[in-house]
């Protein structure tokens, strides 16, 4: 009962500490997509987010096709 109960506190300590190390993550992401976008303007970084999910959404169809066929 006490090693269950020890396990459980170890995976919850590092569960919380994935989630805090995620939220981090993705506050500096964000912090620095807001540079980029005040750094190169709104209407540039629409563009170039616009590409880059064409670009992201090729190599999935890509990445899908070869995993299907394989």
């Amino acid at each position: 009962q006490d090693e269950s109960r020890e396990i459980i506190m170890i995976t919850d300590a590092y569960y919380r500490s994935a989630i805090d190390a995620q939220t981090k993550a993705k506050a500096d992401y964000m912090a620095k997509r807001a540079a980029l976008e005040q750094f190169v303007g709104n209407e540039t970084f629409i563009e170039f987010e616009k590409t880059l999910l064409k670009s992201s959404n090729t190599i999935l169809k890509t990445s899908l096709s070869i995993t299907i066929i394989n």
